[in-house]
């Protein structure tokens, strides 16, 4: 199920975002909801589920997309 939400502060923010870690991943990285739904319960601040990092798994669709745009 795609999900996406706004949670830049800024259009400055927001572009500088589209400049590195979305031009590198325009798709997203995987989750598992169920995961983000116990560290939320216990504490952790929302902002943190919601920032991306370039550690995380690129999403598996992307990969089947990537051969339709080559």
């Amino acid at each position: 199920m795609p999900f996406q939400v706004d949670n830049l502060s800024s259009s400055e923010d927001a572009s500088a975002f589209m400049a590195s870690l979305f031009a590198e991943n325009p798709i997203g990285v995987g989750f598992d909801p169920e995961e983000w739904l116990v560290r939320l319960r216990a504490g952790t601040p929302e902002k943190e589920l919601l920032e991306r990092k370039v550690h995380e798994p690129v999403s598996p669709i992307r990969g089947a997309i990537s051969q339709y745009l080559a």
